[in-house]
């Protein structure tokens, strides 16, 4: 009974950590229709969509090692999802060439890496894990804390313009279902950025909250 309600738990907090997660990459057309309404990307950089793709990516490949179904699937969708955003924000970017670069960039540095972990595999599977898992934690903590490049614009500013809430409120979500998920499951890799990612978007959330309330107290 006790072993039937813990894999109840875990299927429960599997399917909201994968159901949040895709509500997560699904805020990117929030900014997508920014794009359009405006005809330009203004102000927002790629990395967001960059840092997501890649971390998406690596994310899929160690589900894929690991044998978990649900890192996997999920991180599937959200690679394709983040392709068509960067489509759309090439559609509107005014620096094309620099973008390609950036692109290109990534792709030689995933494509590498995947390689490498491909070989690392064959030689030893758990020594692969374990690269391609510090290698998750990196990008996941750079993917969670590249909002918070804004932050001194939004300090000086007093505004919360160049943040995008949506994302600052799933950052919280995922982050801290994805925390539980990994220890229901007993895995470190996914337990540490995702705290990391909770803390995270809690902090830009306070920026949200204290701006606001200053701009209420100007008006």
């Amino acid at each position: 009974s006790g072993t039937f309600k813990m894999i109840n738990l875990l299927l429960i907090t599997s399917w909201m950590a994968t159901i949040s997660n895709i509500g997560f990459f699904a805020s990117g057309l929030f900014v997508c229709q920014q794009f359009r309404t405006n005809k330009s990307t203004g102000d927002i950089p790629i990395l967001p969509f960059l840092t997501a793709a890649t971390t998406a990516l690596m994310w899929m490949a160690y589900g894929i090692l690991k044998h978990d179904d649900t890192i996997m699937l999920v991180n599937v969708v959200g690679l394709f999802m983040q392709i068509g955003y960067m489509v759309v924000f090439y559609a509107y970017t005014a620096e094309r060439a620099r973008l390609r670069v950036q692109l290109l960039f990534t792709l030689v540095a995933a494509g590498s890496t995947l390689l490498y972990i491909s070989y690392a595999f064959s030689v030893s599977e758990e020594s692969a894990v374990f690269q391609l898992g510090i290698i998750c934690n990196i990008i996941t903590v750079i993917m969670f804390a590249s909002p918070l490049s804004t932050v001194a614009l939004v300090i000086r500013t007093k505004s919360t313009m160049s943040m995008s809430l949506p994302m600052s409120v799933g950052m919280v979500l995922v982050g801290g279902l994805w925390f539980l998920y990994g220890i229901q499951v007993g895995d470190a890799f996914v337990e540490v950025p995702n705290f990391c990612g909770f803390v995270l978007g809690l902090i830009q959330l306070s920026l949200f909250v204290l701006y606001s309330r200053r701009t209420s107290e100007t008006l």
